[in-house]
């Protein structure tokens, strides 16, 4: 029988991870078979997320918005966090009689038979607590040291992701699933010359496509050129996209004019996906520099484009890229500057082959698969 899937798309610009992660999904299932691909329902939760749904045209896809009002909206999380009881996912689980749920990451319980299966891409938290209120942390620790009670299916996006959930929770009976999403990129990406025109990119260009928040570490890619332009080795362009009203985009700005970098970075704000996957392609390489991850977009891009990435030496980055990647500490801007130097002076620093995209991509239908299928 035919597996009837809800998948949520909840995130938006803010909150890049939860709306590109389900997109991730709902593209995966689609390169399975037509006997084994679910029924899919798609609800999304703003209209930045329902413009990216219908942005990839899937067929036999049903799109359905999640919150009919805001009013309605804000009174079923009042409901749901006095009585642990999701009455806005209950009610669609019947009325499209969903055997499945994802992601679903609400600690309460889905009333009926659907399985609510949960998505926690990592452990940041745990290990980075200054980038977060105690009130975050409280939240985080209590959502994962409860959740079983309410979900008992959770998918982790990575081996790392997984070995650190078992650290902090050994007793956990909840059913676990790695999941390793890859990215789809378009065969029909935009004009690489009128995009660069368009975000006033004339130089050769390194790429950083992260949000401006503090464990992407931007300042080290700064303090990298920096010290390249001392020695007059700055040849290149860098070029920075992600939402500029978080409050680390106004460090990361000032640190580039303090150096006097201006002229050699562009801050070309949150962009249509399209174009920035150009960009990426366009670019002399992809720089990863976070502190944390739980399985970068940014990478699984860069592999689908087949663009060389330097990344910081974090255990995901390294679980991520294997043998592939060029890493450096992340904090210490010497390394970066070097490898950036040496990539802009040795030419064309992308003729690098990833395992081809139908293998990975299959191989990642394939264990999505296994989770709907339990």
């Amino acid at each position: 029988m035919v597996k009837r899937i809800g998948i949520l798309v909840l995130g938006d610009e803010r909150w890049a991870g939860g709306l590109y992660y389900p997109i991730h999904v709902l593209q995966t299932l689609q390169l399975l078979t037509h006997t084994d691909r679910p029924k899919v329902y798609v609800f999304y939760g703003n209209d930045s997320a329902k413009l990216n749904i219908l942005k990839l045209n899937l067929p036999d896809v049903e799109v359905i918005a999640y919150n009919q009002t805001p009013l309605i909206s804000t009174f079923h999380k009042i409901i749901r966090k006095i009585f642990k009881i999701d009455f806005i996912t209950s009610s669609l689980a019947k009325k499209y009689r969903l055997d499945y749920i994802y992601p679903y990451n609400y600690n309460a319980k889905v009333r009926g038979p659907v399985i609510p299966i949960a998505w926690f891409p990592d452990f940041q938290h745990k290990f980075l607590p200054q980038f977060f209120t105690q009130k975050e942390i409280n939240h985080r620790d209590h959502y994962l040291a409860t959740f079983s009670e309410r979900v008992h299916h959770i998918v982790f996006s990575s081996q790392t992701a997984l070995k650190h959930y078992m650290k902090f929770y050994p007793e956990s009976k909840a059913e676990i699933y790695i999941f390793k999403f890859v990215s789809s990129v378009s065969n029909s990406l935009p004009d690489a010359e009128s995009t660069k025109n368009k975000y006033q990119i004339n130089k050769p260009f390194f790429m950083v496509a992260n949000q401006f928040w503090k464990h992407k570490n931007h300042l080290i890619v700064i303090e990298a050129l920096h010290l390249l332009n001392q020695k007059n080795r700055l040849s290149f362009d860098t070029v920075f996209s992600g939402k500029q009203d978080e409050p680390y985009f106004s460090e990361v700005k000032k640190l580039a004019v303090e150096f006097k970098l201006q002229n050699r970075v562009h801050f070309i704000g949150f962009i249509p996906r399209e174009d920035q996957l150009c960009l990426m392609k366009e670019s002399l390489a992809i720089v990863q520099p976070s502190l944390f991850e739980g399985w970068s977009t940014v990478i699984e891009d860069a592999k689908s484009l087949n663009k060389q990435v330097i990344a910081s030496d974090i255990e995901i980055h390294q679980e991520q890229l294997e043998n592939m990647g060029l890493f450096f500490k992340p904090n210490v801007s010497a390394e970066l500057a070097e490898l950036l130097g040496r990539l802009a002076e040795t030419g064309d620093a992308s003729r690098i082959f990833y395992e081809s995209f139908h293998n990975r991509a299959v191989e990642s239908a394939q264990s999505l698969l296994k989770i709907f299928k339990e």
